[in-house]
């Protein structure tokens, strides 16, 4: 655990804990009214006390309210919060976002889909669902938040869909079981976010620090925090095979530094540019 993290996700928490009672409940799931003009819903929690949410959840693309038909387009903050009892979610394609703690501490949690819908998904969406043994990120995508994936401790694999642009500081902070990340091809620029250092916060660590990656496949140019010398994205990892696409033009600063067990990289004819110390100490 890092002492940052857990102080931006009480923060979050804190402001959940604060907002309104649900506005109606529907076959046992409950909704706040996002827009009464526009019919458009968002699942919430149940109330300040905690969820009854469990086992199978399937999300209903409309509900019926007041004889109004409302679009569920949401799932909201801490909408899940601590449903131990969950197992698997269904997210109809009416939903764009998925919100802060939306189903933060579902440790039972072993499955989720996330439609095509989707275009954010929120701080700490999914922190410390420790059951959940893969997620599928759709190309609707564009932003990871902040701890979204942290301490996802079952997740072995991960795909970047060229749809995203930004992933938050610590997104997989503490998934000690990740081995393989895929960046899928595509032209935007990825903005990757960082770890906070636990013993050390004014230092930072790359945002894949704590994950024991083996297999990389990077598809697009990346953009990350190089103040620091060797805090680079993949630094320590346990990288064994890294292929470079040919959408990459620029391998940046320190960007594979430290990852002493790369034996071989074949560099691209696109790439035009690699940073100061990009494969430092790849002994």
């Amino acid at each position: 655990m890092r002492t940052y993290k857990n102080i931006v996700l009480a923060l979050l928490l804190l402001a959940c804990s604060n907002a309104n009672a649900y506005d109606f409940e529907v076959d046992g799931i409950y909704y706040n009214i996002i827009s009464s003009t526009e019919k458009t819903a968002e699942v919430t929690f149940q109330s300040d006390q905690g969820n009854d949410y469990y086992e199978n959840v399937v999300i209903p693309k409309q509900v019926l309210y007041n004889n109004d038909i409302y679009s569920v387009t949401s799932i909201g903050d801490s909408a899940f919060y601590a449903c131990y009892r969950l197992t698997s979610v269904t997210i109809p394609g009416s939903v764009t976002t998925i919100d802060n703690s939306a189903f933060k501490l579902c440790r039972g949690l072993t499955s989720v889909t996330i439609p095509n819908s989707v275009t954010s998904i929120g701080d700490g969406a999914f922190y410390n669902c420790s059951k959940l043994t893969s997620v599928t990120i759709p190309n609707s995508v564009t932003s990871i938040g902040n701890f979204a994936f942290s301490d996802c401790s079952k997740l072995t694999s991960v795909t970047i869909p060229n749809s995203v642009t930004s992933i938050g500081n610590g997104a997989f902070d503490s998934c000690f079981n990740i081995k393989e990340l895929v960046i899928k091809d595509g032209k935007k620029i990825l903005h990757l976010g960082y770890n906070y250092n636990a013993s050390f916060p004014e230092f930072v660590e790359g945002l894949f620090y704590d994950c024991p990656l083996e297999t990389v496949y990077l598809g697009r140019n990346l953009s990350y925090n190089n103040s620091y010398n060797n805090y680079s994205p993949f630094y320590g990892t346990s990288i064994t095979s890294l292929t470079i696409s040919d959408s990459v033009t620029t391998i940046g600063d320190g960007a594979f530094s430290d990852c002493s067990k790369l034996t071989s990289v074949t560099i691209p004819d696109g790439v035009t540019s690699i940073g100061i110390c990009a494969f430092n100490g790849c002994i």
